[in-house]
């Protein structure tokens, strides 16, 4: 019960917080801890959709008092000004696998772009579900290889 409430826990908070690596935690709970990339998937991206939730509601308010996100997503809305006024959902969902563009910044600007909640978090839920369960698999794979030199 505790490994998954710190699961929860940290991709939860590490969606905002880069040294929390949500990333690196999908590897190391399927390498340590045994646990299925389906499950680590499932937990992960549950937990930073909700992370999304806030950032969809309240970003506006939020890139004022944190200058970092603030300038993500200024970077993103005019590196990509073309292709978001074109595609912005399939850009989403390529950012939540990918992470380019970042999707924080995707989430956060969605919102002032006209974009519906019910049409990006399903994207956002799948695609990041794809990057945790992906890299739990290969994480797993090169630990073997590397257990095995």
């Amino acid at each position: 019960m505790t490994a998954l409430l710190s699961l929860i826990a940290i991709g939860f908070v590490g969606t905002i917080l880069w040294f929390i690596n949500t990333e690196a935690t999908s590897v190391v709970y399927r390498v340590q801890l045994g646990w299925h990339p389906v499950w680590i998937g499932v937990v992960l991206s549950l937990s930073q959709n909700v992370m999304y939730l806030f950032l969809y509601f309240g970003g506006d308010r939020v890139v004022h008092r944190w200058t970092w996100l603030g300038r993500k997503v200024e970077h993103v809305r005019t590196r990509y000004t073309r292709l978001l006024d074109r595609a912005y959902l399939p850009t989403t969902f390529v950012a939540a696998i990918f992470g380019i563009p970042p999707v924080l910044a995707m989430v956060t600007l969605a919102s002032s772009m006209g974009i519906r909640l019910r049409q990006l978090l399903p994207l956002t839920l799948c695609g990041r579900f794809v990057r945790f369960f992906t890299l739990a698999i290969i994480g797993e794979t090169i630990f073997a290889w590397w257990a095995s030199l």
